[in-house]
């Protein structure tokens, strides 16, 4: 190819191959197999840890702050609850991907779907609730001092479960288990909620 003259699409076959090379590394068995010991040993440490350090965040606050509490703390302690409402969906988790299969029926399976999404979406909030708060003390300190109440900061934080809730209400909705080739499956029929789940 000399200088100047466009690039054709044979010099690229390389990368835009239609090779099922990497179909095949997906459909491995072998990856799935380690998905099945991997999955269950990370969600349960995740689980073990969250709630114990969730659990601790949450009693340090609601036993020693609670007459005193700031906005700051506020926030901490909704941010503990969302991520202990992430991590109790997480033994689910881990049964299904060393199973390979969903025991607990579509009740539950609703249920811990949408707590998982509730936690997830509402972990995200409350850290960007937590970041414009910090903003606003740092750099309006003066002007906003006297909108910084806890009545405001308890709006705020039911604005923020609301706009969670809310969010993972299509999971809530479209979640069903299916029998799938000889074993149950927990897959939400919605568009929205895909991608988000560990199953996925």
């Amino acid at each position: 190819m000399g200088q100047g003259e466009p690039a054709t699409t044979n010099e690229y076959s390389d990368y835009y191959s239609s090779n099922s090379e990497f179909t095949e590394q997906c459909n491995n068995s072998s990856v799935r197999e380690f998905g099945r010991i991997f999955l269950p040993t990370l969600y349960s440490l995740v689980f073990i840890v969250g709630l114990l350090g969730n659990g601790l965040v949450a009693y340090v606050l609601l036993a020693y702050q609670r007459k005193t509490m700031t906005m700051t703390d506020l926030c901490l302690l909704q941010l503990a609850v969302s991520d202990l409402l992430f991590i109790i969906s997480l033994p689910f988790w881990s049964h299904y991907a060393a199973a390979r299969n969903w025991p607990f029926g579509e009740f539950l399976c609703k249920t811990v779907t949408g707590l998982y999404l509730l936690g997830f979406y509402g972990s995200i909030f409350f850290m960007v609730l937590m970041s414009m708060d910090r903003y606003v003390v740092i750099v309006h300190a003066v002007t906003t001092a006297r909108h910084r109440s806890m009545r405001v900061g308890m709006a705020l934080c039911g604005v923020i479960w609301l706009i969670s809730f809310c969010a993972s209400l299509p999971t809530f909705l479209f979640t069903q288990v299916k029998n799938e080739s000889d074993s149950f499956t927990c897959k939400s029929t919605s568009d929205l909620s895909k991608g988000t789940k560990p199953s996925d």
